[in-house]
């Protein structure tokens, strides 16, 4: 799985776009994110997952807070957080789950939050 920030090139953006066609990626993002639910880590270092890389040095960690602030860069570089409520992650893991099963036929993508400035995707390819 790739994860890739575009600026402002596209109607939709700014938005950090996590993509690739391993249903592997997406179950282990799924189970990270189960976890920052229940509360066994406060923070996850998204493209620091195995199979993972960044594109141009995006990074994205991912935490529970007690508003949803999607997502937002920290300082000037591509470093990104994406702030949800407990209830918000569990509807992620739910948007998350066609891109889990490595027997569907599932192209496309799928929008995970677009509360705040930036918005983020998950996809199949490098589109949307």
């Amino acid at each position: 799985m790739k994860i890739e920030y575009f600026a402002g090139d596209c109607s939709d953006c700014p938005l950090i776009l996590i993509y690739g066609s391993e249903a592997v990626g997406a179950r282990n993002l799924r189970l990270a994110i189960e976890r920052l639910v229940v509360g066994l880590t406060s923070r996850l270092a998204i493209h620091e997952f195995p199979g993972y890389s960044s594109i141009d040095g995006c990074q994205l960690f991912a935490s529970v807070g007690q508003v949803d602030l999607g997502v937002r860069q920290l300082g000037d570089g591509a470093i990104f957080e994406c702030i949800l409520r407990k209830d918000t992650w569990e509807e992620v893991m739910g948007l998350l789950d066609p891109f889990t099963d490595d027997d569907a036929v599932h192209h496309g993508h799928q929008y995970l939050t677009t509360t705040g400035k930036i918005s983020l995707l998950i996809s199949t390819d490098r589109s949307w």
